[in-house]
């Protein structure tokens, strides 16, 4: 055990930053996010690095502090041709490519943020600081469970006899954190490998993937990061980080404006 936990941490002795990195495909996810990466920077008040993986250069309005990535410059091997026109390609985890357009070891620990995310306290850093003394993967806990047998849940993902085992487990995407390390980038590398079980095959959900990753392959090696909500009415939360999802079209902005102030 004190082996394996030495190899965990083994490329961590220079990493001094964090990263935070979200996704922006569409001129719809451009806005969000802006609102995003300014409340990250004003209410999160957020001291290391931040990059946007996007279809495009630059997205307007962003704050220059956000590097963007544009995920047209491929120079990894993918037997695609990438052309998003302002749409996502199912077959791909976008979530998980970071490390081909970076080198993850230069971070203690990187954290994935859905763009239909506010930050909406300060206690961001510590909160990262926290996760990252663990070593663990972090994720956001869900409002569904794998017993709800959706298909984000790991419908197709998970046995029968695994749904009941692991009936209260609640994993959202939206939120994933992992060391810049060897089981960071193993852990990376296992959930991009990792394809969807859909009997019609284009229906991918990186978070039924994630399921059946981290149930079957990461136990004891993944947690909830806590501090998150979902957003689901215009109301003050105490919660640091809140999720939109479903809301993000007609509560993101509002909440943005009306209560971030923004």
């Amino acid at each position: 055990m004190v082996a394996k936990r030495q190899k965990r941490f083994a490329k961590m002795t220079n990493a001094t930053k964090y990263l935070i990195y979200t996704i922006a495909i569409g001129e719809k996810f451009h806005g969000l996010a802006r609102m995003f990466v300014n409340s990250l920077l004003h209410t999160g008040k957020w001291k290391h690095d931040l990059i946007v993986l996007s279809d495009v250069e630059s997205i307007a309005g962003l704050p220059k502090t956000a590097k963007v990535i544009s995920l047209q410059n491929l120079d990894w091997n993918l037997d695609i041709n990438l052309r998003f026109n302002g749409t996502w390609r199912p077959e791909i985890c976008y979530k998980s490519i970071i490390k081909h357009y970076i080198d993850i070891n230069r971070y203690k620990y990187l954290l994935y943020l859905d763009s239909d995310i506010l930050i909406n306290s300060h206690r961001l850093n510590m909160l990262v600081d926290k996760a990252s003394d663990t070593g663990n993967i972090c994720v956001m806990e869900d409002r569904i469970s794998v017993k709800n047998n959706n298909r984000v849940t790991g419908r197709y993902e998970l046995s029968e006899s695994e749904k009941i085992k692991w009936a209260n487990v609640a994993i959202n995407a939206g939120v994933v954190g992992f060391p810049g390390n060897d089981f960071g980038e193993e852990f990376l590398l296992n959930w991009e490998s990792k394809r969807s079980n859909h009997p019609k095959g284009d229906f991918f959900s990186d978070q039924a993937t994630l399921y059946a990753l981290l149930l079957r392959n990461y136990q004891g090696q993944w947690q909830y990061i806590g501090d998150t909500i979902h957003g689901r009415q215009l109301k003050t939360y105490s919660q640091t980080i809140i999720h939109f999802t479903q809301f993000k079209d007609n509560l993101m902005e509002k909440y943005y404006k009306q209560m971030l102030k923004l």
